[in-house]
């Protein structure tokens, strides 16, 4: 951590702490972090490593973002991402393409995208995590789901949700050579 961020984050631990009005043992032994190290953190002296800022967090019954995140940074801010910088993926023999939209801190958790195919193009997945699902809305054509031995055809302005743990793919359908569709595709626990 640079110098600037473990002074953000000495001061806000010390502040969350006594708004949940702990002493610095009571915070100590619900953290499983020592007092020497809670008060060298707390004066800025000390760089702590994530599993240390992950017990605080939990103990302050808190995500670590929150512990760790710039609160002038979370309540104002812009996190602009040029055209030609967006992470895409392009399988020309399957005929699509994915635009990576999602922020990259929420992969495996929340992750969406943009999915263009091109005329009989298609997205063929393997099973994701147990209870994973996914959300497709069309914005474009036609597309059609297959999720295990389930089989659903979209047009735009539809959505879909389904089963992302099982075998799934999703092909456009539209009959023009020249149509391509698209698509917002969610992914809940990828």
């Amino acid at each position: 951590m640079t110098e600037n961020i473990v002074g953000k984050l000495s001061a806000k631990l010390k502040k969350l702490r006594k708004s949940s009005n702990m002493t610095l043992d009571q915070l100590a032994k619900k953290s499983g972090v020592s007092r020497s190290m809670l008060s060298q953190i707390e004066r800025g002296d000390a760089n702590p490593t994530i599993a240390t800022l992950f017990n605080l967090s939990q103990a302050l019954g808190l995500e670590l973002t929150e512990l760790v995140g710039d609160d002038e940074g979370d309540k104002n801010f812009i996190d602009y991402i040029k055209l030609g910088d967006i992470p895409h993926f392009n399988d020309v023999d399957a005929g699509s393409s994915l635009k990576i939209l999602s922020p990259p801190e929420m992969a495996g958790q929340v992750e969406w995208y943009e999915l263009t195919l091109e005329k009989d193009g298609g997205l063929i997945s393997s099973p994701h995590r147990d209870g994973a699902v996914e959300h497709l809305t069309i914005l474009s054509g036609s597309m059609r789901v297959r999720a295990g031995n389930l089989v659903q055809t979209l047009k735009m302005g539809e959505i879909a949700r389904y089963n992302g743990d099982v075998n799934h793919s999703i092909t456009n359908v539209q009959t023009d050579e020249h149509d391509v569709a698209t698509a917002i595709l969610v992914v809940i626990g990828a």
